[in-house]
């Protein structure tokens, strides 16, 4: 017998198994990018409704795969219907967007004309949210009502949505831990300073 050792696999990192679960988030939100005019028209006329309620969207079910198709299925269709129903000009924002949504509604209540402690309000109200129990799994409820209006909020204050982040979190909203309110807590009260710009390497030097 060798007594040669096979090293092991290094530990996979926190940033990796984001990414992973990220995944069919992002693949999503492609397809989304994907439909045309008509189509998210429709997606629009059924915002607010859970899919047993949904009307001449039955097309929906080739944007999802596996796991869209399984419980959280209400938390793609909710996705959708809030990301059609946002300008286009916020749907494919030029600038990246805050890393939750805790982060966008956070800037929005730094924009001029904005109530900070208003959106606070909100912020702490969507935090304590709930979706309704439902036989598939969890829908609507105060939560999807909620979130609807911050997200009408935010695009009229012109901050964009990571929606594949968003998508994500609310697959997990109903953990027994609430580690994504944890983090939305985190992200909104006391956000990671931002990351400086580097130099180019023939900018003047200042003076």
């Amino acid at each position: 017998m060798s007594d040669t050792q096979v090293p092991a696999a290094p530990p996979e990192s926190v940033g990796t198994r984001d990414e992973e679960r990220l995944k069919p988030c992002r693949d999503f939100i492609d397809r989304l990018k994907a439909l045309d005019k008509g189509e998210l028209a429709m997606l629009r006329r059924n915002s607010g409704l859970i899919w047993p309620e949904a009307r001449g969207v039955a097309w929906f079910f080739r944007l999802l795969d596996a796991e869209g198709r399984g419980r959280d299925m209400e938390c793609f269709f909710l996705i959708a219907t809030l990301y059609a129903s946002t300008p286009e000009r916020l749907r494919h924002p030029k600038q990246p967007a805050p890393r939750s949504f805790a982060g966008t509604l956070a800037q929005v209540g730094l924009r001029p004309n904005t109530s900070a402690e208003a959106v606070e309000r909100r912020f702490r109200i969507l935090l304590d949210a709930e979706f309704d129990r439902i036989v598939q799994g969890f829908a609507g409820g105060e939560m999807a009502f909620r979130l609807r209006q911050s997200v009408k909020l935010a695009a009229a204050k012109e901050v964009s949505i990571d929606w594949p982040r968003l998508l994500d979190d609310l697959r997990r909203w109903t953990h027994p831990e609430k580690r994504v309110q944890r983090q939305w807590a985190q992200d909104f009260y006391a956000p990671p300073p931002p990351i400086p710009v580097a130099p180019q390497a023939n900018a003047p030097s200042p003076l």
